[in-house]
């Protein structure tokens, strides 16, 4: 399939998420009016004294609402984690033939890495003077993070610095709150807790650390290059960058490329 094949299935799946939150929020509005209908009377005051048919029918109009809504709700979440396999199938595809992918590489390619929160892109501040399709082409020394690199938005690497500090300041704010409160669990502290309390003292462990995210500061070394760049081309003495290749975080992740940054 083509390159541009995920970006409409990637379009068809913030449609599905946009009208996923709207239904959401319309089953939510629903709720809360036949809440305010039901307060307005309370049950146990409709046991003793007689209300009105005027209630009644507010409320029943309110019941078919709010089930009609979570109806729209339902279907909409249906779709929208229907948008987000097909995307995701799609992706799989598109990894399954990389390593045999010979295309240029150009400005605005989209890459991933296995710990960030999302994909993104390459980028250059300046051509190089030689352009694929009219656009620029990049080599293989484009690997200056958020110059050439943008960030992934977040980081699952363990072996991320910041992601460690978001656990530990997780089991300092779980700390925190048992003092603040005497012993008393919010719904945060009652999760980390449950979690990670052990002997009654809380510690980051490996299952804090999954719950947690890093900033997203891929490490690369000043030298770094993408691997397996085109053995003839170059431009200004650097390797042209092709699909194929692939860059490895020291924290880890390896950066690879999904789209060529070609149009169809």
């Amino acid at each position: 399939m083509a390159d541009t094949d995920l970006l409409k299935l990637e379009e068809a799946q913030n449609s599905a998420l946009e009208e996923f939150y709207s239904a959401k929020e319309a089953f939510e509005a629903a709720q809360k009016e036949r809440e305010e209908i039901e307060k307005s009377v309370p049950k146990w005051l409709t046991a003793i004294v007689p209300v009105g048919k005027e209630h009644w029918d507010k409320l029943d109009a309110a019941e078919k609402r709010e089930g009609k809504a979570l109806e729209a709700y339902g279907e909409a979440a249906k779709k929208a984690q229907d948008a987000a396999d097909d995307v995701e199938k799609k992706k799989e595809e598109l990894r399954a033939n990389r390593e045999e992918d010979v295309s240029y590489v150009v400005n605005r390619a989209k890459i991933e890495c296995p710990f960030g929160l999302r994909t993104s892109y390459l980028t250059m501040n300046e051509a190089q003077g030689v352009y694929t399709r009219q656009i620029p082409q990049m080599t293989v020394c484009d690997t200056v993070l958020d110059e050439n690199i943008i960030n992934f938005g977040g980081c699952r690497s363990k072996e991320n610095p910041s992601l460690l500090e978001a656990a530990e300041a997780a089991v300092e704010a779980a700390k925190k709150q048992i003092e603040d409160e005497g012993g008393w669990l919010d719904k945060f502290t009652d999760f980390v807790v449950g979690l990670f309390v052990k002997d009654q003292e809380m510690d980051v462990t490996d299952s804090l650390l999954e719950q947690c995210v890093g900033e997203c500061k891929a490490c690369f070394d000043a030298n770094a290059r993408w691997e397996s760049g085109h053995e003839k081309v170059y431009v200004n003495g650097e390797q042209v960058l092709l699909r194929r290749c692939s860059l490895t975080c020291n924290y880890g992740g390896q950066v690879t490329i999904l789209l060529s940054g070609q149009p169809e």
